[in-house]
């Protein structure tokens, strides 16, 4: 999501399954440390690269978005922190919380949900076009 963001003319549309959405919550995480580093020393980092606080430097209607996390994953409470951000910020998007883990069984189902997405994405696109 935060590249979509980023570049948002070039994609034009996101979906995030199970994202590492706000990175907060993940600041003793061993990934996103190796990724970002100490958070004492590259703080900023965490705030600049963290998608809670990217949606807010954006046009609502920047980019076409699709978020899906299974309840029992857990990075579900970031997700739909995300969900309820969003919302008050007005910006279109679809939310799916459905039951399941942060696993491959959950993405295997969550997959044909992104996939009807971006297809609906792509013919209002071309349709414009």
């Amino acid at each position: 999501m935060f590249i979509g963001y980023r570049h948002a003319k070039t994609f034009g549309g996101v979906g995030s399954m199970s994202g590492a959405v706000d990175l907060e919550g993940l600041k003793k995480s061993r990934l996103i440390y190796g990724i970002l580093g100490d958070t004492t020393t590259n703080e900023r980092y965490y705030e600049d690269f963290n998608v809670m606080n990217i949606i807010k430097d954006y046009p609502a209607d920047s980019i076409a978005l699709i978020i899906d996390c299974g309840v029992d994953d857990f990075l579900f409470a970031a997700n739909k922190k995300l969900h309820e951000e969003l919302l008050k910020l007005k910006t279109p998007h679809d939310y799916i919380e459905r039951p399941g883990k942060h696993d491959w069984p959950y993405w295997a189902n969550a997959v044909e949900y992104h996939l009807l997405f971006f297809r609906n994405y792509f013919d209002k696109v071309n349709i414009g076009n």
